[in-house]
């Protein structure tokens, strides 16, 4: 006579190893290197929003002013398009980036029409100050970037030189292109050291899915055994009460 409890603990066994691989998803060291390696590239991200993605030259347009160090030390014009320009793709506002030495004087009166955005250095200050304490600082040294620490320290040093370069509070006149260049050389770099993190991302990753793949694979043949051995006693079970 077939013992009922071999039924029901060989589909016991296949549920339990599908527990066991949502364990192991739970507890692999690659979900925590990937956790941690996008924690760490999320630090970069910020620090170059702060400085600013993007160093337009002047004349260039946009439809949206940033809130980026690079940005603040700019000057605009905002104007108002007609609306016959206007549609759901074009907003009905356009910023130009305007050249500071020909501003002579600041206008506290503008135009509905027309309004003058001028450089604003203390937040540029701040931003920057922020990017490097906040954000480079604290970021932990890295095995996939090959010279983390010197590359690190390198940008450090040259935001804090830009940042000393700095001079506010705004007066009419005064440009900050060299600073904003050197802004941004400094971007591409960090730019750099994100897209490296980028890349490893993706190894990691891939090896998780491999990995994943396996176990998962495994987990299946074990349930699928089980159920069948369980189908397969619980039949033999019924031809012999019939016998």
């Amino acid at each position: 006579m077939v013992n009922p409890l071999l039924i029901g603990n060989a589909v016991t066994s296949g549920i339990s190893t599908f527990r066991k691989y949502r364990s192991k998803l739970r507890e692999d060291p690659l979900t925590t290197e990937i956790n941690r390696t996008k924690k760490e590239r999320g630090k970069w991200t910020s620090a170059i929003d702060l400085i600013g993605r993007e160093n337009p030259p002047i004349g260039e347009i946009c439809y949206e002013v940033g809130e980026d160090a690079i940005t603040s030390l700019s000057a605009l014009e905002m104007v108002v398009l007609p609306c016959a320009m206007h549609n759901l793709l074009i907003p009905n506002k356009a910023y130009f980036y305007t050249d500071p030495r020909i501003i002579r004087e600041i206008s506290k009166e503008d135009s509905p029409l027309f309004k003058k955005i001028y450089p604003k250095p203390e937040k540029a200050i701040y931003s920057i100050g922020k990017s490097i304490e906040k954000y480079i600082f604290p970021t932990e040294e890295s095995e996939c970037i090959e010279h983390f620490k010197e590359k690190r320290e390198a940008i450090v040093e040259a935001l804090a030189s830009s940042l000393r370069k700095i001079k506010a509070p705004y007066e009419p006149g005064l440009d900050y292109s060299a600073i904003k260049n050197e802004l941004f050389e400094n971007v591409k770099k960090m730019k750099g050291i994100e897209y490296d993190y980028f890349l490893n991302l993706q190894e990691l990753s891939l090896k998780r899915n491999i990995k994943r793949a396996k176990i998962g694979v495994a987990a299946a043949l074990t349930f699928a055994v089980g159920v069948l051995i369980g189908s397969k006693l619980k039949k033999a079970k019924a031809l012999s009460s019939i016998v």
